[in-house]
This record gives C-alpha cells, sequence and structure tokens, in this order.
C-alpha cells in the first residue's frame, strides 16, 4: 500500500513569491530580509491548512483550497494591473471592488467544488508538490549561487596591521552624516537659498567648516566604505567589477571598516542609531538605538503585491511618520549614551528625500509616495519635478538645521571632556542628477557637501578648505591618536546606478573656482 503524499505544496506555493522576489534583487539585499517574513507566511501558510482541515476533514481537499487562495493573495496586485485598462464602453471593469469581488466568488466556488469532490487527489497533491518544489528550488538555488560566486567580495576586510595602539585622552567622537548635504555656495546658486546662518551658527561654536569641500563618490554606500576606511574604494582589498551593480561588498567594508576597528580596539563603546535604509543600519553596535518597529523596502515590495496595498495610503502615512521619529530621536539623543568612551555614528536619511519637514517641522508627505528615491529615479517614480524637488529640499533644509544646532549644543553642554565632531554630507542633492548619465548630470551640485570639524583644542591647522571624507579620519586619527596618515589626494569619481564601480574622475569639473 503506497503511502499517501502529504500536500507539501500549499507551504512552498506561500513561500515561493517572497523568495522569488528576493532571488530578482539578490545584489541589493542581504539574507536578514527573509528572517521575518519566511517562517511567518510558512506558519500562515500552515495555519490556513488546519482551518480548512477542520472544516473539510481531509487535508489534500484542504490543500486544493489553500494554494489557489495564496497565490491568488501574492498575484493580487499582477491581476489588478492586468485588468486595470478594461472597460466596457464608458464602464470601466477594471476596478479594485471588481477584482476582489470576483476573486471572492473564484475562491468560494473552488471550495465548493472541492468539498463536494470524492476523489482523494493523490496523483494532484503529488504533481503539485513536485511542480512547487521546483518554483523554490530555482529560486532558492539563484540565491546560493549568486551568494557562492561573489563570496570573496562579500566577506572582505580591510587590514589594521597599521595601525598602533594609543596611549592617551580619549575624547568622545561623534561622526554625523547628513545625507544629501549640500555645500553653502551650491545651494546659494542652484536653490536660491541661503544657508549662511547656519554655517555661521557652527562656526560661532567652533566649527571648522570647509567651505571648498566636495565628497570622493556621489552614493552613499561608495562614500561610507572609503571615509569609514580612510582610503578609496578602488584602493580597498575587495574586486569590485565595473560590470556590476552589486553593492553588498560595500556594506561589508563599511561595517567593517577600519575607523569602527580602530576605535573599539582603543576601548570605545559604538553608539548608532537606526536609519531605515538597510546598507548603513549598524546592527552590531554596542549601543544601537531602535526607532519605531518599521518596514524594510523588501517588505513594502513584498505587500505591494498583495490585497494589502489597499491599505496603501496608511502604510505610506506610516513610513514617513517613521522615518520623522528616527531622525528627531537620532538628534536628540546624540550624546544621551551614558558610556565614555564612546563613538558615535549616526546617518540620518536627510535632506535626502524622501521629504518629510516642512521649514518650521510640521508634517510632509511631499503626497508623492514614500521612496528613496533621488534624482531620475525619484522623478520618473513619483512624477516630482525638478521644482518641486528644490521647494522641498530647502525647506527640509532649513528644519534640519535647527535640529542639528539643538543636538550641538546638547553634546557641547552635557560632554565631560571636549569631544571630536564631524558633521558631513556622504553626498549632495540631487535635483539634477540624472542616474543613467554623467553629461545630463549637474556634478557640482551631486558632489558638493557640507563638511565641519569640531576639534577638542582648536587646532585646524591640518584641515583645509578643499577636504573631502576620505581625508576625515586619516587627520584626525594622526592628530589626535598617534597614528601616522598622510592625506590622500582629494578626488571626486562619479559612476551610474547601474554601474556603481565604472569610475570617472570628475574632480577638474566639481572643484570650485576661486
Amino acid at each position: 500500500m503506497k503511502n499517501k503524499p502529504l500536500p507539501w505544496h500549499t507551504l512552498l506555493v506561500a513561500i515561493y513569491p517572497p523568495l522569488y522576489l528576493f532571488s530578482q534583487n539578490v545584489e541589493r539585499l542581504e539574507l536578514a530580509e527573509l528572517v521575518i517574513p519566511i517562517p511567518a507566511i510558512t506558519a500562515l501558510a500552515a495555519l490556513s491548512l488546519a482551518v480548512l482541515y477542520l472544516i473539510l476533514r481531509d487535508l489534500p481537499k484542504a490543500a486544493l483550497v489553500a494554494t489557489p487562495a495564496w497565490l491568488l493573495f501574492w498575484y493580487y496586485t499582477d491581476l489588478y494591473w492586468f485588468i486595470e485598462p478594461w472597460k466596457i464602453g464608458d464602464f470601466w471593469i477594471g476596478r479594485q471592488r471588481y477584482l476582489a469581488t470576483v476573486l471572492a466568488v473564484v475562491l468560494v466556488a473552488v471550495f465548493f467544488v472541492v468539498w463536494r469532490s470524492r476523489k482523494k487527489h493523490e496523483n494532484l497533491t503529488r504533481i503539485l508538490n513536485v511542480v512547487a518544489a521546483c518554483l523554490v528550488l530555482m529560486a532558492a538555488g539563484t540565491v546560493v549561487s549568486y551568494r557562492v560566486t561573489n563570496a570573496r567580495a562579500r566577506t572582505a576586510t580591510v587590514s589594521t596591521s597599521d595601525m598602533v595602539a594609543f596611549e592617551g585622552p580619549l575624547p568622545d567622537v561623534y561622526y554625523v552624516i547628513l545625507d544629501g548635504y549640500g555645500r553653502q555656495d551650491i545651494l546659494a546658486d542652484l536653490m536660491d537659498f541661503d544657508n549662511s546662518a547656519f554655517i555661521e551658527g557652527l562656526r560661532s561654536r567652533g566649527f571648522y567648516v570647509a567651505d571648498k569641500a566636495c565628497s570622493n563618490y556621489g552614493q552613499t554606500q561608495l562614500s561610507l566604505a572609503s571615509s569609514l576606511n580612510l582610503d578609496y574604494v578602488q584602493a580597498l582589498p575587495v574586486h569590485l567589477d565595473p560590470c556590476t551593480d552589486d553593492r553588498l561588498p560595500l556594506n561589508r567594508l563599511y561595517r567593517g571598516g577600519k575607523v569602527f576597528a580602530f576605535f573599539q580596539n582603543e576601548g570605545y563603546s559604538l553608539v548608532s542609531f537606526a536609519t531605515g535604509f538597510n546598507p548603513t543600519e549598524l546592527l552590531q553596535a554596542d549601543i544601537y538605538v531602535t526607532g519605531h518597529s518599521d518596514l524594510t523596502n523588501y517588505q513594502t515590495m513584498l505587500l505591494g503585491q498583495t490585497p494589502l496595498q489597499l491599505m496603501k495610503r496608511f502604510l505610506v502615512e506610516r513610513q514617513f511618520d517613521h522615518h520623522r521619529s528616527r531622525i528627531i530621536q537620532a538628534m536628540e539623543q546624540l550624546g544621551a549614551a551614558q558610556v565614555a568612551p564612546k563613538f558615535i555614528f549616526a546617518h540620518l536619511v536627510s535632506p535626502h528625500p524622501p521629504f518629510l519637514f516642512g521649514s518650521e517641522g510640521q508634517l510632509v508627505t511631499d503626497y508623492h509616495k514614500y521612496d528613496m528615491g533621488d534624482g531620475s529615479h525619484r522623478f520618473k517614480r513619483t512624477g516630482m519635478t525638478t521644482d518641486e524637488y528644490i521647494a522641498y529640499y530647502r525647506d527640509q533644509v532649513t528644519y534640519l538645521n535647527t535640529l542639528v544646532l539643538a543636538a550641538v549644543d546638547d553634546v557641547l553642554a552635557n560632554s565631560p571632556e571636549p569631544p571630536i565632531i564631524i558633521i558631513q554630507g556622504d553626498h549632495g542633492p540631487g535635483s539634477h542628477l540624472h542616474w543613467e548619465s554623467l553629461e545630463d548630470t549637474y556634478l557640482p551640485e551631486r558632489l558638493s557637501i557640507l563638511n565641519a570639524y569640531y576639534f577638542p583644542d582648536g587646532d585646524y591647522s591640518q584641515l583645509y578648505p578643499e577636504i573631502t571624507p576620505v581625508n576625515s579620519f586619516r587627520i584626525i586619527l594622526s592628530q589626535y591618536f598617534g597614528q601616522d596618515y598622510a592625506p590622500l589626494p582629494d578626488h571626486s569619481y562619479y559612476s551610474t546606478w547601474e554601474a556603481p564601480y565604472a569610475f570617472s574622475d570628475v574632480t577638474p569639473i566639481v572643484a570650485p573656482r576661486d
């Protein structure tokens, strides 16, 4: 007597779409993205089977109802976009309410057909098991193959053998990244925005502001991988193929950065804040300050495939609220950790989109949708215009300035010993950024940055107006921590989104002219 096959196909069909979506974005996502969705969906699929079994008293029949239900759940949005243009005369068929009604009727019909059937469905169960298993294996194979092929690049680390132990005073160090914060002259010329009050506010508090500073790269992950490893990414011990868009090696280089390693070796506690941007989430920090729980971009895409996208307005407003809270929390708690010495890393995705704040801090959702895209990506996905971008950006910078100055005042007032503070843009704004074209991008905008320093003794003799982030910690470690790093030549590189490692040296184009 043959064993009756168990209907695994329901569980496999339920996890296939999330796994397939991950496999199609594997070069941008960490495996940790699957830790919550796959077990949760498996549990829900098992629960749906259990409920239907209690009704039908037959497991294969329960699965024959549950599997179509899961397929319709995952491919709801695809079906909607397929029928959305349909109409008969002036009557639009492609409406959410009609689709939901039709699918509900289909599922009820499937239930009654299966319920009334007297067949055992053993062969059908075996076929569905094989088909579902093949789909899951193909998606999983894509992920495994990619991870194995790129394993060497992903595990690359930077040696700290050239660093020496330091015996001396250990001031707290703050590294604050204001994503997309442009230089004062560019904001004035391109956006008609006078940022002089903020710059003078920093200087009056003892900061040195490099008024000709540029970034080394036009993308966050490239910029941080470079500044936190004291070198250009082209010189780091990892092969970065100019023909690939795989950015995960940069995440490894950033999270295992030479700067972090040095300070932790010196006994510093590493403090970081939730960013909402997965590549810069520093989960291994000694103190990781989380904000409200939030959806990742992957989870948002996943939900967008389902009927839950009907709750889109609620989900979008929730994401805006959480992003605002993260920024405010990071500034209000910048120096709150009661440990010493400490290295504080705070990456604020602001004034970079999404646009969240009016000039006085009022809620803004920019009425386009929650999207972290910048430049041409943002314009294409949201319909935003360049003029709208500039208007939103100006307001966001205005309010962000008040948060930054308040945070600086709090840190300076409550530090037992004068700290070291860097407040820096990773790159500039993107109102004239074309991700696919160097020629169509206004490079001085994208590669000009705010770059401000506060040193305990006010000795800024090693700093200079054109300093770029690659030299920030080379100078600080040499001046205050007994290391020996000569400044590197300051260069700026542009690369497109699809080919982040195909660099063009644009230093002569972006360098400020006297």
